[in-house]
């Protein structure tokens, strides 16, 4: 699933310096340790913006976007290989339950001022949203292009203020 222990470390530095295998099992021990060390840095780094206090939600997606795009290679492993490898899929079941457990907080204080019309359950709705905006993110660092970031963001801004409020669209619409 993962290339060599020198790939891997060029990963998680974000440089293509070589490196020797010594110098890594030596910092890391093997080269599970430095997968699971990739993967703890960028998990990291993506719930670090979580708990920032960001009010507008396209704020928040621009501040995901920009922290996928500094570790591209790592979000990419994380997101795309990591949740179907019982090996290293730890890291990732803890930013889905970590962002699950801050979405269902968000959405429920956006009931209560009367800014959501969903009557769905919350926790559901939460697991679509954060399913959504991670496997969107790592399609979009598959496929989308740097200059149409913003139109991206969009894009999903609309697409999760749906989630929330199914009333935004008919049922004739599609």
């Amino acid at each position: 699933m993962f290339g060599s222990a020198r790939e891997i470390a060029s990963i998680r530095r974000g440089s293509t310096h070589n490196a020797t295998k010594t110098v890594l099992y030596r910092t890391f021990g093997s080269k599970d340790q430095l997968i699971v060390s990739i993967l703890e840095r960028v998990t990291e780094a993506f719930l670090s913006i979580d708990s920032l206090q960001i009010e507008k939600y396209g704020d928040r997606l621009h501040r995901y976007l920009e922290v996928s795009r500094k570790y591209e290679n790592s979000m990419r492993i994380l997101l795309l290989q990591s949740p179907y490898d019982e090996k290293y899929n730890k890291q990732y079941k803890k930013l889905s339950r970590q962002l699950v457990k801050r979405t269902m907080e968000r959405v429920e204080r956006r009931q209560k001022a009367g800014k959501t019309e969903c009557s769905l359950d919350v926790k559901f709705v939460s697991e679509s949203i954060v399913s959504f905006v991670l496997d969107s993110i790592s399609r979009w660092l598959k496929h989308g292009k740097r200059n149409q970031d913003n139109e991206f963001v969009q894009w999903m801004l609309v697409s999760r203020a749906a989630m929330e409020n199914p009333g935004m669209v008919t049922a004739d619409y599609g």
